[in-house]
C-alpha cells in the first residue's frame, strides 16, 4: 500500500516537470489583445453661426449716391451751341423771322450783319430786340472778334462790354418781342474798325 502511494506521487510529479519544460524560462505570460471598434452612432449635427445682419440705412445709401453723381455741368458756352442763323436786313421781315426763331426756342440764333454798323450807331431795328432783353434782366455785352490771321476761334478773345441801350416802350412792339426775354445778345466787333459784323442771340 505504502509503496503504491509513492508510485503515484512521482508518476505526477513527472508529468508537472514535463510541463514546466514546455515553455520557455523567463518569458512573461501571454496576453490577447482586444480590438476594439470606434463608437457607431449618429454624428451631432454641426451648428451654423449666423452673424446678424446689420440694417440697412437707405437714406444713407441715396446721400452717397448723390455725393458720387456728377456735378452740375457750366452751360454750354456761345461758340458750342448748335442754333439758326439768319441775314440782318433793315426791314420787317427780319423781325418776323427772329420772333420765329424765338419762339421755336433755339439754343443760338446767329445774325450776320452784311453791312457792318458801329457799335456807337445800332440800327433801331436791333437796338429793340437789345432793349427788351436788357429790361427783362438779360445781358446786352459786345465782344471783339478774334483775328482769322491768328488762328483762333471767332469770339473767343475779347473782353465783354455792357452796352447801354434805348428804352423802347411802344406797345404794340410788346408782342414781337415778347420772346426775348429768354436770351441774352453778344455783340462781335472788329478791334481796329470798331464795327459789328455779327450778332448773336443766345439762351439764358
Amino acid at each position: 500500500m505504502l509503496g503504491r502511494m509513492i508510485a503515484v506521487g512521482l508518476l505526477m510529479a513527472f508529468a508537472v516537470g514535463c510541463q514546466t519544460a514546455g515553455q520557455p524560462s523567463g518569458s512573461p505570460p501571454q496576453t490577447k489583445t482586444v480590438a476594439t471598434e470606434p463608437m457607431s452612432g449618429p454624428a451631432e449635427p454641426v451648428k451654423k453661426v449666423q452673424q446678424a445682419s446689420t440694417p440697412v440705412d437707405e437714406p444713407a445709401i441715396q446721400q452717397q449716391a448723390e455725393s458720387k453723381a456728377d456735378p452740375p455741368q457750366e452751360p454750354l458756352p456761345v461758340e458750342a451751341r448748335g442754333g439758326a442763323e439768319l441775314v440782318f436786313l433793315d426791314f420787317s421781315g427780319f423781325d418776323e423771322d427772329l420772333f420765329r426763331e424765338m419762339s421755336e426756342d433755339e439754343e443760338r440764333i446767329v445774325v450776320d450783319v452784311p453791312a457792318a454798323f458801329s457799335l456807337n450807331d445800332v440800327p433801331d431795328r436791333l437796338d429793340k430786340w437789345f432793349a427788351r432783353i436788357k429790361n427783362t434782366g438779360g445781358y446786352v455785352q459786345a465782344r471783339e472778334a478774334a483775328r482769322e490771321d491768328a488762328q483762333l476761334t471767332r469770339g473767343v478773345v475779347g473782353a465783354l462790354i455792357d452796352l447801354a441801350v434805348a428804352a423802347y416802350e411802344a406797345q404794340e412792339a410788346e408782342e414781337l418781342l415778347e420772346p426775348a426775354r429768354r436770351y441774352n445778345v453778344l455783340i462781335e466787333y472788329d478791334k481796329q474798325s470798331g464795327d459789328a459784323d455779327q450778332v448773336v442771340f443766345y439762351r439764358r
